[in-house]
């Protein structure tokens, strides 16, 4: 599986996602009724190939994958299934927000949360209702700064059993990352409670500010 200083060394080059036309896996009914009705499990099985230098994440089979890719949905939370260790992504972030959350079941999940229109589907409240425990929260309205309208934000968590390591990253149109945006370390997230922790990763220190932690900018 990919490891977050490979992630760094290969999306300069190129970062894709190349869903070949598949439809991403997702449930015909709420997984909670404490979710609200625009919340969708929405993902991909998926695995990393690296290419020319580059990366590309694609589709894989439910009985052979490395982690989830996240797509997203307009007007909508779209979120993974929850896992034990593996990867997390998921791009197309132009003032959207990405979120990791504890499922109750000391297992991880991600959500793409749209924002625009003056719309925040947001889930916090709703999540915490059925269990889940926010650990995490990248915001990305303004982090583009793109007239051009051809930027993208794209986001890597790896999750492995006592910590998670996650890398934010602004793409060109071309799939390159030009910037990280923003890069974490959470410790012992399983049994995380709310309060007060932290750790590093390049040096990068996370501080927590409310229920999770929020994207260290870098």
């Amino acid at each position: 599986m990919i490891n977050i200083s490979q992630f760094k060394t290969l999306s300069p080059t190129s970062c894709h996602w190349i869903d070949g036309a598949k439809q991403p896996v997702g449930s015909q009914a709420k997984p909670d009724k404490a979710l609200p009705d625009y919340a969708k499990e929405s993902f991909y099985y998926a695995n990393t190939h690296q290419k020319n230098g580059g990366l590309q994440i694609k589709p894989a089979s439910k009985g052979d994958y490395e982690g989830v890719y996240i797509p997203y949905e307009n007007d909508k939370a779209t979120f993974s299934k929850s896992i034990v260790s593996g990867f997390i992504a998921s791009g197309g972030f132009s003032g959207c927000t990405f979120q990791l959350y504890n499922d109750g079941n000391g297992r991880v999940l991600g959500t793409h949360i749209y924002q625009g229109g003056g719309q925040h589907r947001d889930l916090e409240y709703e999540a915490a209702v059925a269990g889940w425990e926010l650990l995490y929260t990248w915001e990305t309205n303004g982090l583009m700064n793109d007239p051009t309208m051809t930027k993208s934000g794209f986001v890597m968590a790896i999750v492995q059993p006592n910590v998670i390591d996650i890398v934010a990253v602004r793409l060109t149109g071309a799939g390159r990352s030009e910037k990280i945006l923003a890069q974490n370390r959470i410790a012992d997230w399983k049994n995380y409670n709310g309060g007060a922790y932290g750790g590093s990763v390049g040096g990068v220190t996370t501080k927590p500010v409310g229920r999770g932690q929020r994207a260290m900018s870098v």
